[in-house]
C-alpha cells in the first residue's frame, strides 16, 4: 500500500476526527499548476490517495515519499513528509489543544466562580438578616426586661 494512516489525528470536542492538512505538498502541487489527477498520475497513485495526503488523512509510504521527492525535485522535509515535520505538527496540535482547553477551562471556572459568588452573596445576605433579627430580638428583650423591672 502506498499510504499509511496519518498519526496527525486529533479529537475535537464534538468527537469528530480532524486532520492536519499537508499544506506544503498541496502548495508545491499548485505551484506547478497540477491538478490532483495529474499529480496522482505522475506519482502512480489514485487521485483519492493524493487527496488523503493533502488533507492529512494519510501520509505517503516510504516508496511514495521517494517518488514524490524525485518527481518534484524536493526533499521530503520540504514536502512536509519527514517524521520531524510531522512531530512539529503534532506539537502544534498539542499546543492548540492545550490553549483551547485552558480557555474553555477558564471560561468554565469563571462561570463556576460567578455562580458560587452569587450563592455566597445570597448566603451572606441571609446571615446578615438573621444576625439583624437576633440583634433586634435582643434589643426588644432588653427593653421589655427594663419595662418590667
Amino acid at each position: 500500500m502506498i499510504s499509511s494512516p496519518a498519526p496527525a489525528k486529533r479529537q475535537g470536542q464534538n468527537m469528530e476526527t480532524h486532520y492536519r492538512p499537508n499544506t506544503r505538498l498541496r502548495g508545491i502541487r499548485k505551484e506547478r499548476g497540477m491538478t490532483q489527477e495529474a499529480f496522482a498520475a505522475l506519482i502512480g497513485v489514485d487521485r483519492r490517495t493524493v487527496q488523503r495526503w493533502e488533507s492529512g488523512e494519510s501520509t505517503p509510504s516510504a516508496y511514495a515519499r521517494q517518488q514524490l521527492s524525485s518527481h518534484l525535485q524536493a526533499t521530503p522535509a520540504n514536502l512536509g513528509l519527514l517524521a520531524q515535520s510531522l512531530e512539529e505538527e503534532r506539537q502544534e496540535q498539542v499546543e492548540e489543544a492545550l490553549i483551547r482547553r485552558l480557555q474553555g477551562g477558564t471560561y468554565q471556572n469563571e462561570a463556576q466562580d460567578n455562580s458560587s459568588h452569587g450563592k455566597n452573596t445570597f448566603a451572606l445576605v441571609v446571615a446578615l438578616l438573621a444576625g439583624s433579627l437576633l440583634v433586634a430580638s435582643a434589643i426588644v428583650l432588653v427593653v421589655a426586661i427594663r419595662l418590667v423591672l
